[in-house]
């Protein structure tokens, strides 16, 4: 116990002389650390830190060869060895501060070999004056001559070099050192006792000073970022108002609409300038388009086509676009940037194709093709939910003889007369086609046979009284129907059924609908006749 109470009573001794600019040079380090600086200024940092960093190397060896007479009373260090490692890293510090200023004012040759170069001559002096009993003494002052020498001139660079507002901001940094010179000064010449606080003190003041160094440094970068962000806001709003495509920004917390380009307020007939007082989701003509559209959001931050009927909120003028969507930040907000184009006159002619693909071109009825399709699907639809179906066919009676006798212009307009008892006598349910030539067929949805015999019957009626003009004269005409059950599941066999029904109407004299349940009942009566 009484040994570790002396080792520690040595330890405090030894650092006694150096613990303040050691504590100091610890705390700029920190502190040169946290200054964020970019360019020559950056560079000079470095340097001024690798000098505190040799500072606090010397205190080490100072501390260490205060300890080593105490450690083992038998080591016997040559005279010089102290000295000369004690100014050899006095005169790095001193070089680093010199380098440091002159990187400062963009001389811009080797700083490392000026390092070498100095701390060679400095520790040369040093060494000379080691062996000199005569400069002995002036040789303790050494240590103080360089620190102070290398402050002043590290702090007088500050306000060498070029007044840039970098430069500016830390000039207070450059304060700080030369406090810090003077203080080595007042050390020089032994001219305060209690020099270690007054060591601390300055070494506070150039911390503190270097950390308002770094606020005025923090201040210029968020000034210089506001700046930019502002020139490259400023230049995207130049872009978007020549752009020739409609630009539409958008809040997402409120849907309100902060921005719209000159091209956009055209398509959309809003005036040309001003704030745009309706919300987004009023400019979509469907509502539920607008929330398919933030549910395709939620999953990905851009959507990248996404049609849609648009209009003005208050003007009868519906559009289609394909528009072009994704999140991102504006003015501090979350918005919906959205650019599109109208897509009305491309999607007019894919419906004009798709209707001509699906439709007959003389009575506007579903072609055979078409109703394959629809059909297939209405009749999977009623077996998976036990509902009843059949397939009924029509044909015209004495069809040829119309058109020998009064020309194909009149069987177009029966044809079409036909088409139009069609359309207005069955349910909008039903699946109506021209099968080809004078033959129609009918997909009738939860409907029994019995039931779609009826709805034929009126339509066999309607057209019984229906009289069509042809060259000043008055056709009438008469259709013969056919109605499968609903017993298979296959289309081709229903309307195969559909069609014996019908052969069996022509057979039995024309203008009659047949279910062919009632036929396949005869077939069997004759066989069990026979």
């Amino acid at each position: 116990m009484d040994q570790a109470l002396h080792y520690g009573s040595v330890f405090f001794n030894a650092i006694s002389p150096c613990w303040a600019e050691f504590v100091g040079a610890l705390l700029m380090v920190l502190t040169n650390n946290l200054i964020s600086i970019k360019g020559t200024q950056k560079e000079t940092f470095r340097l001024l830190t690798f000098a505190f960093y040799t500072i606090i190397l010397k205190d080490i060896a100072t501390v260490f060869f205060e300890l080593i007479p105490v450690l083992d009373p038998n080591i016997n260090l040559p005279r010089f060895v102290r000295p000369l490692t004690e100014l050899s890293l006095v005169s790095l510090t001193t070089a680093f501060f010199v380098a440091g200023a002159l990187r400062n004012i963009r001389m811009y040759f080797s700083s490392i070999l000026l390092v070498i170069l100095l701390t060679l001559l400095l520790a040369g002096v040093s060494i000379g004056l080691s062996y000199s009993e005569t400069l002995w003494t002036m040789g303790a002052y050494l240590s103080s001559i360089y620190m102070l020498t290398g402050f002043f001139i590290a702090g007088a660079s500050f306000y060498v070099s070029s007044a840039s507002r970098q430069n500016k901001a830390v000039r207070a940094v450059g304060n700080g050192f030369i406090v810090l010179g003077i203080c080595y000064g007042y050390q020089l010449f032994d001219l305060i006792a209690n020099i270690q606080q007054i060591i601390l003190l300055c070494y506070t003041i150039t911390i503190v000073l270097s950390l308002v160094a770094q606020v005025q440094l923090l201040n210029l970068e968020a000034g210089k970022l506001q700046y930019r962000l502002d020139l490259e806001k400023k230049g995207k709003k130049e872009v978007w108002e020549v752009s020739p495509f409609p630009i539409v920004i958008s809040r997402l917390r409120d849907d309100k609409i902060i921005y719209v380009n000159p091209a956009a307020r055209q398509m959309l007939l809003l005036p040309e300038e001003g704030d745009i007082e309706y919300p987004l989701s009023s400019f979509f003509a469907q509502p539920e388009q607008k929330d398919n559209l933030l549910e395709k959001l939620h999953k990905s931050p851009i959507v990248r086509s996404f049609e849609a009927e648009v209009h003005h909120p208050e003007k009868n003028n519906n559009f289609w676009i394909d528009l072009m969507t994704r999140t991102t930040d504006f003015d501090e907000e979350v918005v919906l940037f959205t650019t599109f184009k109208d897509i009305t006159t491309q999607r007019k002619t894919a419906e004009i194709l798709k209707e001509q693909a699906s439709t007959d071109p003389l009575t506007g009825l579903y072609n055979r093709r078409q109703f394959e399709i629809l059909a297939y699907q209405a009749l999977q639809t009623a077996r998976r939910y036990g509902s009843p179906y059949s397939v009924g066919m029509i044909d015209i009676d004495f069809f040829k003889k119309v058109n020998d006798t009064y020309g194909h212009e009149a069987g177009d307009a029966v044809l079409k007369g036909l088409a139009d008892v069609l359309k207005k006598t069955l349910r909008k349910s039903d699946v109506v086609a021209r099968y080809g030539g004078e033959e129609f067929v009918i997909f009738f949805s939860n409907t029994p046979p019995e039931g779609s015999k009826i709805g034929m019957e009126h339509v066999r009626e309607a057209v019984e009284k229906m009289e069509i003009s042809a060259d000043g004269q008055v056709i009438h005409i008469s259709v013969s129907g056919g109605i499968s059950d609903s017993q298979s599941g296959n289309l081709n066999t229903l309307i195969k059924h559909a069609d014996e029904a019908l052969y069996a109407s022509k057979e039995n004299g024309r203008n009659q609908v047949t279910l062919y349940q009632d036929l396949r009942n005869s077939e069997k009566e004759e066989e069990d006749q026979e």
